[in-house]
């Protein structure tokens, strides 16, 4: 088996570097070959996985956070290549939200390796919205309002690890305000003033626990098919 290994080495306050020669011996004792892509800037990930030739491999595995996953998950699917190979997550990140619905931490993340060595993909939901003229593919949550700006807050405080989340909640909430919301859904309009708006695609967003009846089928390596549901969102 052969993958595409696309490793962010700036995940986890750099720890994900330090980890890297773990990770390639790792993965060359579990007789996995892989071709090491490391990304050096914001959506350098898109851009690599977007210009790979997937008939070279049998496997693409995003080694970081949620943040590097989302953009593999976004260069995968403006990848021209007619083969489709399956996704594997090598949780490394200051959020693993996605990893964590599938029992894999970081802590352990010998673990995801051993699950991608297995080679027995599952099909997962992901969801896709419309933005500026683009598309856009996620495997977690989309969010609008409080959650966005918690996560814009949350960047700027990534030094704190995962309470770096908690820490943007505490300051986006001394400066709440409320939008006007219109949302069409099942063939409805609800018109009302919101605070925040997340279609949650798991159980976890960061380190909260936003949708507890969530369910993500199969275990990674996972293989990524649209989900053909929309959702009409106007936040003014």
């Amino acid at each position: 088996m052969k993958i595409l290994l696309i490793y962010n080495p700036h995940a986890g306050h750099r720890r994900a570097k330090k980890m890297l020669p773990q990770v390639e011996a790792l993965f060359t004792l579990k007789k996995i070959d892989f071709d090491l892509r490391l990304t050096d800037y914001p959506e350098h990930a898109i851009e690599i996985v977007r210009k790979a030739d997937f008939e070279n491999y049998d496997g693409l595995v995003a080694a970081g956070g949620d943040g590097t996953l989302f953009e593999v998950v976004n260069g995968y699917f403006q990848n021209p290549t007619k083969k489709r190979i399956p996704l594997g997550v090598l949780p490394t990140g200051t959020g693993n939200a996605f990893a964590r619905d599938l029992d894999l931490h970081a802590s352990c993340w010998e673990e995801a390796v051993e699950v991608i060595s297995y080679n027995k993909p599952r099909k997962v939901d992901i969801g896709r919205f419309h933005t500026h003229g683009q598309d856009y593919y996620y495997l977690n949550i989309m969010g609008l309002g409080f959650v966005a700006d918690v996560t814009q807050t949350a960047l700027k405080l990534k030094i704190f690890g995962n309470i770096s989340y908690t820490l943007g909640v505490l300051y986006r909430t001394i400066f709440l305000k409320a939008h006007r919301l219109t949302i069409k859904i099942d063939g409805k309009t609800l018109e009302r003033e919101n605070i925040f708006v997340e279609i949650s695609n798991t159980r976890y967003t960061a380190n909260f626990l936003m949708a507890p009846d969530g369910e993500l089928v199969g275990i990674t390596p996972v293989e990524v098919e649209c989900l053909h549901q929309a959702v009409e969102v106007l936040w003014k």
